[in-house]
């Protein structure tokens, strides 16, 4: 079956169709009335007014990944991309803010082709740190997947569709390993890749984020065609800076602005277990990592150190929460003090910033935890707060 075939299969109405019968209230040029003259015009034009009635775009992570979109994370050997994808979906299945940022809580099909005998400490390790039990909504497909294969393309078609699946994200795991008997670096064979990743986006109302390598010069970014920057929607590269910090920097969103700078992050090594002969099994968890910066600053605390506003209303928010958490000697804490997960802080005060305009309030309040700690009155590592 050629990808051509596949695509009348299951895709009969493409996005840009359905955009325009949803402008036109349900119909669409080829719910008119048939016109047999032989000048009839082949295309439909919308107009501006039928444009404004278009639904707004939609993020699945506010102001990094567009929903119905395709992207990739790629990065160079070391810099923990596959552990930041494993991240990504964790935080999208509960729809929790990913380093700041918004996200949808939707379905995740993880599609792992490389390093699948790990794969089952990389998910006990983010559940043992955060001491949360994935939901059911994240699920990872181990067996062979080709994206030049229809017939893989429509089995995971079908397999996301059983599980109800749709509209959520799909992970490739990665483009290399799933292009089996293609040429990455081949116009043709990129195109043929790039054809079947719209085709299961279509088919299933995913985003399709497909994790990838960088080429022998890391500087001259991802590995293969250039026609696979030019598809992509959006793109996240990930780096590896010195010897135990890594970043990620989305450098190119569709209709968003892109390269709003390097996020930083770090790995930490969490145990899930012992084997057969009593040693310890280990993995890794990807944090947010605490960046200095030196911002204004208002009001005076006890320590000394002055601060601003929105750090006083964190102070105040966070107060109870933390009094309250349950969780205690997380890495780096005292002994029995109360700790609350970073991301779940920024949860809790992002809402209170009346001041700051709506789709900065995560960002901002990430920012007011960050010089909390760095005027000691929180104490902050691999991703958990409290009280210094």
């Amino acid at each position: 079956m050629s990808p051509g075939a596949l695509t009348m299969e299951l895709v009969p109405e493409d996005s840009q169709m359905k955009a325009a019968r949803i402008a036109l209230n349900g119909t669409t040029p080829f719910d008119k009335p048939v016109d047999d003259r032989a000048d009839r015009p082949r295309y439909f034009g919308l107009t501006a007014k039928d444009l404004r009635a278009l639904p707004w775009p939609t993020w699945i992570v506010r102001d990094v990944i567009p929903s119905r979109s395709i992207g990739m994370m790629f990065g160079g050997p070391g810099s923990a991309k596959s552990f930041l994808a494993m991240d990504l979906a964790a935080h999208v299945t509960r729809g929790a803010p990913f380093y700041g940022h918004n996200t949808r809580q939707l379905p995740v099909t993880y599609v792992v082709q490389e390093g699948q005998t790990g794969f089952k400490q990389r998910v006990m390790a983010w559940e043992t740190h955060h001491q949360i039990d994935l939901p059911d909504t994240l699920r990872f497909v181990m067996e062979p997947f080709s994206i030049a294969s229809a017939d893989c393309v429509q089995g995971l078609i079908e397999f996301i569709k059983h599980e109800d699946a749709g509209d959520g994200i799909i992970i490739i795991d990665t483009l290399h390993a799933a292009m089996i008997g293609l040429d990455e670096n081949a116009s043709r064979d990129m195109g043929i890749a790039i054809e079947m990743a719209k085709q299961l986006r279509d088919a299933t109302g995913c985003t399709i984020i497909v994790c990838h390598h960088t080429g022998k010069d890391g500087t001259r970014g991802e590995r293969g065609h250039s026609s696979l920057r030019a598809a992509m929607d959006f793109s996240i590269e990930v780096k590896r800076i010195g010897t135990k910090t890594r970043s990620w920097n989305a450098n190119k969103v569709k209709d968003g602005a892109d390269d709003d700078g390097d996020v930083p992050f770090c790995l930490t090594v969490v145990e899930v277990g012992r084997d057969d002969e009593g040693f310890a099994v280990t993995s890794c968890v990807a944090l947010p990592q605490v960046k200095a910066d030196d911002g204004p600053t208002v009001e005076t605390t006890q320590t000394g150190r002055r601060i601003g506003g929105n750090q006083k209303i964190a102070l105040n928010a966070l107060a109870d929460p933390l009094r309250k958490s349950n969780v205690s000697n997380v890495p780096g804490a005292p002994l029995g003090r109360p700790c609350l997960e970073l991301d779940r802080a920024i949860q809790i005060v992002a809402p209170l910033l009346e001041n700051v305009d709506q789709r900065r309030r995560n960002e901002r309040a990430s920012d007011a935890i960050r010089k909390l700690v760095e005027s000691r009155i929180y104490g902050h590592q691999d991703g958990w707060i409290w009280k210094a």
